[in-house]
């Protein structure tokens, strides 16, 4: 029996042995799939190109967007497959949509800086401000709409996407007729050399130290901001429960970029804004934006909004900034989050955080429209994104021409009980929407996820005498998703009433 016993035995170690090598090799395969993966969608070829001119478009036809709320021709197609920037003086450029025989479209004297991440002064001298101004200009995208271009029925836009740095889009839209609507949309890699050169001249330093974070969206969960050096309080006033008004059971609104993007939304049933936070409901699962810049959906986020139901408290201060000179209001929201192990996407992967605190600042009432109607329109909201000096998303190139020489001290930031930084993109909160009314009421909107639905709707009555007047941000409209820049912006029926609404 011995020699059958150590037979057995060796057959026992050689089976051992090739489970071993099946496992090893399995991981091999991973790891190789892996690395192919991110060096595709992390290294994107057109990224490191030398050459502005004839950089390929990846284009789009109709039956890429079934599942978009993108509102196009019905003969959206393939019309340019190649983009050129020609310089002309400096930063300007001129832009050349071309098909095969080299015919198309074009843009001229276009300054290239409105489209770079740029940091106001307000961040500067603080590294982790820097950063997170970087990532969140560069991390939301930046659309602008060229309405003068000669072309009475075109509109272009070319937008610095929001999903990666390096990634851009230009798409035409056929303005008038039974067929309007886009017509041409395509994504290009906008070359990294040109694009650190612009970086330099708009901020006076250099890529290399954010480049990483900014190309591989390198996020910055768990690390403690300094808000001191972006202002210092002043004075502060809590609002009381009489001072707040919640609408728990009002339909939920939808200005006109909210209806276009309903069917984005994948949970069933949101008829109010309280079934928003019904526990039974979380996690709200919406459509992902994902590459190369289209909504699809086989991929979806979840969000848990069951902690926005109902701020703990709302504090308004008047804070200073003595570098700059400045006084201006702030905002605390702290929400009911409580205590919880919470995953990120940075080192360590799971942090213990605390409390949960929306601090909107830099801003003075003059800054918040003054509502001439009830319910009050999309245009006559001050539209604050997350970041330090973040702009529009949606607006004009004569806007953003204005925007490079004007003072930007807004600030919207997510962090916890003890300051440390809480990435919004992961809780799926964009935006707040802010308007007030004649008799001082202030009417506020936080905002999803890729601006899908409104999540809250709170309207608050501060104490008049604390608030700052003066204008610290200088005028600016707030233009709705595809709305023209040379317009009021009202979009027509853009009431606040959701009857009618498809999803619903």
């Amino acid at each position: 029996m011995r020699p059958s016993s150590k037979n057995y035995s060796k057959r026992k170690a050689n089976g051992k042995t090739g489970t071993v090598a099946l496992v090893t090799l399995a991981l091999l395969v991973l790891v190789t799939l892996g690395v192919i993966y991110f060096a595709i969608n992390l290294s994107p070829v057109g990224w490191r190109r030398d050459t502005t001119e004839d950089l390929p478009l990846k284009a789009e036809t109709l039956a890429t967007y079934l599942e978009d709320p993108a509102r196009c021709a019905p003969d959206l197609d393939k019309i340019y497959d190649k983009v050129s920037l020609i310089s002309k003086n400096g930063p300007v450029y001129d832009i050349k949509l071309l098909n095969k025989e080299g015919k198309g479209l074009s843009l001229h004297d276009v300054d290239l800086r409105v489209f770079i991440p740029s940091v106001p002064d307000i961040a500067r001298g603080d590294n982790l401000l820097t950063h997170i101004t970087l990532l969140q200009r560069e991390l939301n995208r930046i659309d602008t709409i060229f309405d003068n271009t000669g072309y009475d029925a075109y509109r272009i836009n070319i937008s610095n996407n929001c999903l990666r740095c390096g990634l851009w889009e230009a798409y035409v839209t056929r303005r008038h007729g039974e067929d309007k609507g886009k017509i041409f949309h395509g994504w290009f890699e906008f070359p990294i050399p040109l694009y650190r050169k612009l970086f330099q001249e708009v901020n006076g330093f250099e890529l290399s130290a954010y480049e990483a974070a900014l190309e591989h969206y390198q996020r910055l969960d768990g690390k403690r901001l300094a808000l001191n050096h972006l202002r210092e309080i002043k004075e502060s006033k809590s609002l009381s429960p009489a001072d707040l008004q919640l609408h728990p059971d009002e339909s939920i609104t939808h200005f006109a970029e909210q209806r276009e993007k309903a069917k984005l939304i994948a949970t069933s049933g949101l008829h109010k804004f309280k079934d928003i936070y019904d526990r039974k409901k979380q996690p709200v699962k919406l459509m992902q934006f994902d590459e190369p810049g289209i909504y699809k959906k086989k991929k979806l986020m979840k969000f848990d909004y069951s902690f926005f139901c109902s701020p703990d408290s709302i504090e308004l201060r008047k804070v200073e900034n003595k570098r700059l000179g400045k006084t201006f209001n702030e905002l605390e929201i702290r929400l009911p989050y409580g205590k919880r192990n919470a995953p990120i996407k940075n080192w360590p992967f799971v942090i213990s955080r605390e409390g949960l605190r929306i601090i909107l600042g830099g801003w003075t009432l003059d800054d918040i429209p003054l509502a001439t109607e009830q319910p009050v329109p999309a245009s006559e909201f001050a539209r604050f994104t997350f970041g330090i000096g973040t702009p529009e998303i949606y607006s004009s190139y004569e806007q953003r021409l204005a925007d490079l020489t004007r003072e930007k001290t807004a600030y919207l930031l997510l962090v916890d009980e003890n300051d440390h930084y809480v990435d919004n993109h992961s809780l799926g909160l964009d935006q707040i929407y802010l308007s007030r009314l004649k008799d001082g009421t202030f009417v506020m909107y936080l905002v999803s996820y890729e601006r899908i639905m409104l999540i809250a709707h709170w309207n608050f009555k501060p104490p008049q005498p604390i608030l700052v007047t003066e204008n610290a941000l200088g005028p600016i409209s707030h233009p709705d998703i595809g709305s023209s820049p040379n317009k009021k912006h009202d979009h027509g029926d853009d009431n606040g009433d959701t009857a009618g609404n498809q999803h619903y």
